[in-house]
């Protein structure tokens, strides 16, 4: 960063002194047109009156003839020279045009490459933000699923004398196509409808009555755990309420499991298609390295720019030198 700010600075010092050179040139141009335009027309009446003067002295010789001849090519030779020139001149003023295109291009390149750092970082945190998430989401699925199966062990296989797991839990009977826990407990155990149904509910099942058994079954979710505390029906009397068994309906343990796995699953497949979608972005790293390429380029585009202008600075100390030497011969 240091090297950029000091690399900044020169530039616009260089920029200014380039400016000022610039106008200075152009003032000197301006001067050597005027001074070739006096030259032309001082070499037409040259040429005008040494014509008249070969007339007026032809009977001397062919000697005059061949000397204005001559002065007349070294004229002619010296014009073009000067025309060359300023070709030169006008070479460098568009050179200058170019270090002025590269100086804003730097200066741009400069801005994208800061920001693009900064988004490179921001992208960088949330990708390791979003894979610590996924591995925390992957442990935790990875237990739950541990914990569920050992419960579905206990609560399915253990106990059975032929070895096999059942479809309910133990304490449990199956009635197509839900199981069933019976409890009837004594007059102090009852509990209004309401509790029970909410007691029942806080166990992931529902509450029913004898007699629904053999009906179509509307109830979903199955227990976490063996029943301790079954419902009673309302006490609307208390001949109805000891005459009436309760049951408690739930359907085999792997559907559950099957949907909090599909719903793990899902969370994990979106937290890989975000950590996917930030290894994507994180291709913006390759714009940052092709905007400092091109900043590299700049500065050595800027560094041949400073090594014409010194020639071309040369040449017009040169061009300067003949227009006085040319100044002190007329």
């Amino acid at each position: 960063m240091g090297l950029r700010i000091y690399l900044t600075s020169e530039l616009s010092g260089n920029n200014a002194e380039l400016y000022s050179r610039i106008q200075e040139l152009e003032t000197r141009e301006n001067n050597l047109t005027q001074q070739i335009q006096d030259m032309t027309t001082n070499w037409n009446e040259l040429n005008v009156s040494r014509a008249q003067w070969s007339i007026d002295s032809y009977c001397l010789g062919n000697t005059v003839t061949s000397e204005l001849s001559e002065d007349n090519a070294k004229q002619t030779a010296e014009i073009l020279n000067l025309t060359s020139r300023i070709q030169e001149l006008e070479t460098w003023k568009n050179l200058t045009v170019r270090w002025d295109n590269l100086t804003q291009a730097f200066t741009v390149l400069e801005s994208n490459v800061k920001n693009l750092n900064k988004l490179n970082q921001e992208l960088e945190t949330k990708k390791n933000n979003l894979t610590q998430q996924k591995l925390n989401m992957e442990t935790n699925w990875n237990e739950l699923n541990i914990s569920r199966a050992q419960w579905s062990i206990d609560s399915y296989c253990l106990g059975n004398t032929d070895d096999k797991c059942q479809p309910c839990q133990f304490g449990w009977f199956l009635s197509q196509p839900s199981c069933y826990a019976i409890n009837d407990p004594p007059s102090p155990g009852w509990k209004t409808w309401e509790e029970a149904r909410e007691e029942c509910k806080g166990k992931n099942s529902d509450l029913a009555v004898a007699q629904e058994i053999t009906e179509e079954a509307d109830y979903v979710n199955a227990p976490e755990g063996p029943a301790d505390k079954k419902a009673t029906r309302p006490e609307d009397t208390k001949k109805e309420a000891a005459g009436t068994v309760d049951t408690k309906a739930s359907p085999p343990v792997t559907s559950e499991l099957s949907e909090d796995n599909a719903k793990q699953t899902a969370e994990i497949l979106n937290l890989t298609s975000r950590i996917q979608e930030l290894e994507t972005r994180e291709n913006l790293t390759v714009s940052c390295d092709n905007l400092t390429q091109a900043y590299t380029v700049s500065e050595s585009n800027v560094k041949d720019l400073n090594a014409e202008i010194k020639t071309l600075t040369t040449q017009k100390d040169g061009l300067t030198k003949q227009i006085q030497e040319m100044e002190k011969l007329e």
